[in-house]
């Protein structure tokens, strides 16, 4: 089994309807060694945005990519979406800010709260464990 068909597998119905399947699948093809760590659905810009080890890569919604090294990341924050009384979650929004000084705010993911927060912090998690690795 693919590593992306295990995640697509964990992830809620929700979420999973959101995410074009086919073009993940045929990206994971792509990358070859390149393993898929998650992905979600992303906002501003609109598409799927994948995690791996060494970049993320946007899958834009209108049939564009759009590529990010880790190495090019200083840091991320987190807003982690909370549990709204009459239901659902707020948005999990990251706030990215580049080595050349260019911050992005304000960019949430997941249509599923849950699944929002869980992407994000194997986002963190896998930026870290690069900057950890490449000095």
């Amino acid at each position: 089994m693919s590593n992306v068909a295990r995640i697509l597998g964990e992830m809620p119905p929700k979420e999973r309807s959101r995410i074009p399947e086919g073009r993940i699948l045929e990206l994971e093809r792509e990358l070859g060694d390149e393993t898929v760590i998650t992905f979600t659905r992303c906002h501003f810009p609109f598409g799927t945005l994948v995690v791996t080890a060494s970049r993320i890569i946007i899958l834009l919604q209108d049939g564009g990519v759009d590529v990010t090294r880790f190495a090019d990341i200083a840091s991320f924050s987190l807003i982690e979406g909370r549990k709204k009384i009459l239901g659902g979650h707020s948005e999990t929004i990251f706030c990215t800010q580049m080595r050349d000084g260019t911050r992005f705010t304000g960019q949430s993911v997941g249509t599923d709260g849950q699944w929002g927060i869980h992407a994000a912090r194997q986002m963190l998690a896998a930026h870290e464990t690069y900057s950890l690795r490449a000095r």
